[in-house]
């Protein structure tokens, strides 16, 4: 059987409207484009359907033929009124903030001082001296952490991250801090609304102390590989990036330093009386 243009024109503006309609099931940032192409196809067929009808004697120019036409375009813009309309569906619901606040707040930048660096250090005793000694281990870098709270109105539910070293290049996976345990992102139900988590690099449940170098990081590699680095936190399609400058993770030594050493702190303190001391 033979089918002329219009119908042809007809049948190809439906199969456009059929890939419009699954596209943004694919592509959902293009969805107006695919809602576009979808009515745009509509009146294509719809034109398609009208001059096969016309070229084939079916409908004339006399007044009901021209009524329901009338009718069809009617239709038409009943469906684009429907379409422009915003959703209403109790199933719709809008990602909301409270003003002035960040989808997610992060600790470290709350303009307090917080240790977005996990340090840790062993001291060695020697018994084979009296009394015994201790000598001072190395200083290493059990990885970074971090503390956020979601202040959207809906989960967090595909949530991953890093860090990634500006010096090397070098990439760190992020695993949620659960009950002190490290627990990978895809292992969890994601983040609740208003909920505050802590995230962290460390990838084991215990650090040994005596096996510092199979765990950690030492200072002396990370200050130089990891000068300054980027934090990045993907959630839902979107993107964080917080970059740690040189100035911002020195001073993370000089915070771990400050708690070793209280004569370096200058935070006012309860001190015993000297006379007293012994």
């Amino acid at each position: 059987m033979r089918m002329d243009l219009p119908a042809l024109g007809a049948l190809l503006g439906f199969s456009v409207q059929i890939a419009a309609g699954i596209a943004p099931m694919k592509w959902p940032q293009h969805a107006w484009l695919a809602h576009l192409i979808f009515w745009g196809a509509c009146v294509f067929g719809v034109l398609s359907v009208l001059s096969w009808l016309f070229t084939n004697g079916i409908l004339t120019l006399d007044p009901r033929s021209l009524i329901i036409v009338g009718l069809v375009i009617a239709l038409i813009g009943v469906g684009w009124q429907y379409w422009r309309q915003p959703p209403t569906s109790a199933t719709a619901t809008p990602e909301v903030t409270a003003p002035g606040k960040p989808d997610i707040s992060w600790n470290f930048d709350s303009g307090q001082p917080v240790y977005f660096i996990g340090f840790a250090k062993a001291d060695i005793p020697d018994f084979t001296k009296t009394p015994p000694t201790v000598k001072k281990g190395d200083l290493y870098v059990a990885g970074f952490q971090a503390s956020g709270t979601n202040n959207l109105d809906v989960p967090l539910l595909d949530v991953s991250g890093y860090i990634r070293s500006d010096v090397t290049n070098e990439t760190i996976p992020i695993n949620f801090n659960i009950d002190h345990k490290p627990v990978p992102t895809k292992d969890t139900y994601g983040i609740p609304p208003s909920a505050t988590f802590d995230i962290t690099t460390v990838s084991v449940e215990t650090i040994d102390m005596n096996n510092l170098d199979k765990v950690a990081i030492p200072w002396s590699r990370f200050a130089v590989d990891f000068a300054h680095f980027t934090f990045v936190f993907m959630y839902d399609g979107k993107k964080f990036t917080r970059h740690f400058s040189r100035e911002e993770v020195l001073r993370q030594f000089d915070l771990f330093q400050n708690v070793l050493d209280p004569s370096k702190n200058p935070a006012p303190r309860v001190t015993r009386k000297s006379s007293t001391a012994n």
